[in-house]
């Protein structure tokens, strides 16, 4: 008569998830950033081709966690100062300003070249 260990068995299942799991995880590309400036730039543009939702949460989310986290880092000021009363709208039109002036950056991630603008827009004094 066999026993069955219970732990046993979990431990086996489990070697065996984490191993098609690495396999998986080894099969994907790699990305510098979740989407280039370029793309960012086709989500913010009003051509009917873009997403503005999606536009307006990217810039927001970049803005506000950089924000977050040069307020954790003791001692580290961010690059650029929004004035009070700034609107996402107003985020857009800064971005879309400086990827028309500066085409040959949008290959770049949209989270840095967003971060770019903001420095360039808005610095501190």
């Amino acid at each position: 008569m066999t026993y069955f260990l219970p732990n046993l068995h979990i431990e086996k299942m489990m070697r065996k998830f984490i191993f098609v799991l690495i396999l998986f995880a080894l099969t994907l590309p790699a990305f510098a950033g979740y989407k280039s400036a370029y793309q960012l730039q086709q989500d913010c543009e009003e051509n009917g081709t873009g997403d503005i939702a999606m536009c307006l949460g990217y810039l927001a989310g970049v803005s506000d966690a950089a924000a977050a986290i040069t307020d954790w880092e003791l001692g580290k000021e961010k690059g650029w100062c929004t004035p009070m009363g700034v609107t996402l709208g107003q985020l857009r039109q800064v971005f879309l300003k400086w990827a028309e002036e500066r085409p040959e950056k949008l290959h770049n991630d949209a989270g840095s070249i967003v971060l770019d603008s903001l420095d360039a827009a808005f610095p501190c004094e």
